[in-house]
């Protein structure tokens, strides 16, 4: 079933499915976007959020009914939800009053961010494909960490070794887009360059580089299912 045509197909099971799904709709035309954090202490209220917002954008449309509104010239919604992040959509178009700020993906890259630690970047510009990349202050971290460890030289080298493999490991969870890749082969030829320096005997082949793109299952099956730490 398409996101347009349930008002329950809006919550997000993972935050891998939350940015393929918010990187198909960039390319059907939804290319302006509003993106709140919901804050924690209200999270009990979040589902009310989802419904007013849901209302309000009338993201519950029907195709056929958005098709309608597309020929009188207004703007279409869709709005999508990962745990603490609320996210609108919109087409071009007139827009419903009292409308909340939207930026356009042309000019402004969306910025989720994962976790503490990780925050991915989508990216569109005009005639360009949409990719997704890590923020520069995730990358700086991403070498801190690999860094740290592999200047531990006190420690042994065979830890040091499956401590580097499995960190570098969580990189192929990524969802594998065009700018993520070529990112994490930057990352890469930093991480063996300070295995060179420290002897640390790992060179570029004994690292597992994943390049393939999974697709992810998008929606929850009901909102009572809510992950608390997907």
């Amino acid at each position: 079933m398409d996101a347009d045509e349930s008002s329950q197909q809006y919550l997000c099971g993972s935050w891998q499915g939350f940015i393929q799904q918010i990187v198909y709709q960039f390319g059907r035309g939804y290319e302006h976007f509003c993106l709140t954090v919901l804050p924690d202490e209200k999270r009990d209220k979040w589902l009310m959020i989802d419904n007013k917002l849901i209302s309000k954008y009338g993201c519950n449309r029907s195709k056929y009914q958005r098709y309608r509104s597309k020929a009188k010239g207004e703007a279409n919604y869709v709005y999508l939800r990962w745990q603490h992040l609320a996210l609108l959509l919109r087409t071009k178009g007139t827009l419903k009053p009292e409308s909340d700020r939207f930026c356009d993906i042309h000019e402004h890259d969306l910025r989720i961010p994962i976790s503490s630690l990780v925050t991915m970047k989508i990216h569109k510009r005009r005639k360009e494909t949409t990719t997704v990349f890590l923020s520069k202050d995730t990358i700086k971290g991403m070498k801190a960490e690999f860094a740290d460890i592999i200047g531990k030289d006190h420690f042994d080298k065979s830890f040091i070794t499956k401590r580097v493999l499995t960190i570098w490991d969580y990189t192929n969870g990524f969802p594998q887009y065009s700018g993520l890749i070529e990112q994490r082969s930057q990352i890469l030829d930093f991480v063996v360059k300070k295995c060179r320096k420290h002897n640390i005997p790992l060179k570029r082949e004994d690292f597992r580089f994943n390049t393939k793109r999974k697709i992810y299952k998008v929606w929850l099956e009901s909102p009572d299912t809510i992950p608390e730490d997907a």
